[in-house]
């Protein structure tokens, strides 16, 4: 009943905080969870993947030291755990958030994986 509940929720705030963002001129998808505090592939949630790494991955945080010289402690959450690999993405102001890429092509911020 709560993953429901999880899901539904995030299924309803991305319609309305669809972002776009792109990486090396490829534009990407990317839906803000305002309850949560992270960006996540919007085609997770519009899709209704509830197999999504990324979903899963930011259900089930793991607590990690920060990494070598002071890197995002995401950064060794998205690569030791989760085996997958960092991207950097900027919005069309400029922002610019790290991502980790899942085998399954699904993404979620880093602060995502581990800080919320």
């Amino acid at each position: 009943m709560k993953t429901i509940l999880f899901l539904s929720s995030l299924l309803l705030s991305s319609a309305l905080w669809a972002e776009s963002w792109s990486v090396g001129g490829k534009s990407l998808e990317i839906a803000r969870c305002p309850q949560q505090y992270c960006l996540i592939s919007k085609a997770c949630l519009s899709d209704q993947k509830t197999a999504c790494l990324a979903l899963k991955a930011m259900k089930n945080k793991i607590q990690s030291d920060t990494g070598p010289g002071g890197t995002n402690p995401g950064s060794g959450v998205c690569q030791k755990h989760h085996q997958g690999s960092v991207f950097v993405a900027r919005d069309e102001k400029g922002n610019e958030v790290a991502f980790c890429l899942f085998k399954d092509d699904s993404f979620l911020s880093l602060d995502g994986l581990w800080r919320w």
